[in-house]
């Protein structure tokens, strides 16, 4: 880790509330969070922001988000992301398989369109952006049915992803000893 941290023992006030909140709705507190420790007000808006885009209300299905995530993983090669979110897309699809033709590549693998167009729409968001080709992408997504919600709400998690994955880059976050499996998913 490239910052000191403060462990869930260690957190007082609002970190401890921070804490508690993602061991009440997760299971436990992930290294990426505790890497943000310092800066607890802000850690707690990203742990709000985390848990409403991943988490909350919307057309998108929870496998669909994790599915995201897991590209954007992929695409900026950020093994500590890539693990926690394959572990959650496999206890959605509960086919290790699927999640591994996934990562291979989504264009071959047994998804179906839309969410191969969603594939698409990540990775033309998170590499060389290409303002006509993500229009091309976005027109797909619409003739394949996706609504313009779906794709608000696309757009948002692979940002917020990215966002992540320079998080993890930058602090130097590893991966937890448990090598990132045991969350809470639902």
């Amino acid at each position: 880790m490239n910052v000191k941290t403060i462990s869930p023992e260690e957190a007082t006030e609002t970190l401890q509330e921070v804490y508690s909140t993602l061991k009440k709705n997760r299971g436990k507190v992930a290294s990426l969070y505790e890497a943000q420790s310092l800066n607890p007000q802000t850690l707690k808006r990203s742990v709000d922001f985390n848990i409403e885009v991943m988490f909350g209300a919307s057309p998108l299905k929870r496998y669909q988000k994790e599915m995201l995530a897991v590209m954007v993983s992929v695409f900026t090669d950020c093994y500590y992301s890539l693990e926690h979110h394959k572990e959650a897309l496999s206890s959605y699809w509960k086919a290790d398989h699927r999640v591994t033709s996934l990562i291979e590549d989504y264009s071959t693998a047994e998804i179906g369109r839309a969410n191969r167009a969603l594939c698409a729409y990540a990775e033309a968001l998170t590499k060389n952006f290409d303002g006509e080709k993500v229009r091309e992408i976005v027109q797909r997504m619409r003739e394949l049915g996706l609504s313009d919600r779906e794709v608000l709400d696309a757009a948002t998690i692979i940002s917020y992803i990215n966002f992540q994955v320079k998080m993890v880059k930058g602090l130097g976050v590893e991966l937890e000893p448990d090598g990132g499996v045991g969350y809470w998913y639902d």
